[in-house]
């Protein structure tokens, strides 16, 4: 099933000259790419607000080690424990899978 999301993955925004709501595709083809893609958007955020691995597992109720691998794409999250990470970093769910932060 998993699968069937990521190659339809689609992104909503809403452009703000028309107001009006849109979607884009979002380019994964595998789990494994989808994961390492969410996870190093996540470590840029992270990053950016000067947060520490540390913290973000303290935060979501985890260790360190067991964050530190889902910014490494090797371990699956729950959409809970993203909901839990992008409230922490003040960010968008679709923000953690935007493809436009990850370098080409």
């Amino acid at each position: 099933m998993m699968r069937n999301i990521i190659k339809h993955l689609y992104r909503e925004f809403i452009s703000p000259f028309t107001g009006i709501v849109r979607l884009r595709e979002v380019p994964f083809e595998t789990e494994e790419e989808f994961k390492k893609a969410i996870g190093h958007n996540i470590r840029i955020i992270r990053s950016a607000k000067q947060f520490s691995q540390e913290h973000m597992g303290k935060a979501i109720g985890i260790s360190s080690p067991a964050y530190s691998k889902i910014e490494a794409g090797v371990t699956d999250t729950s959409i809970h424990r993203l909901l839990l990470i992008g409230e922490i970093l003040k960010v968008q769910l679709y923000e953690l899978v935007d493809h436009e932060l990850i370098p080409k």
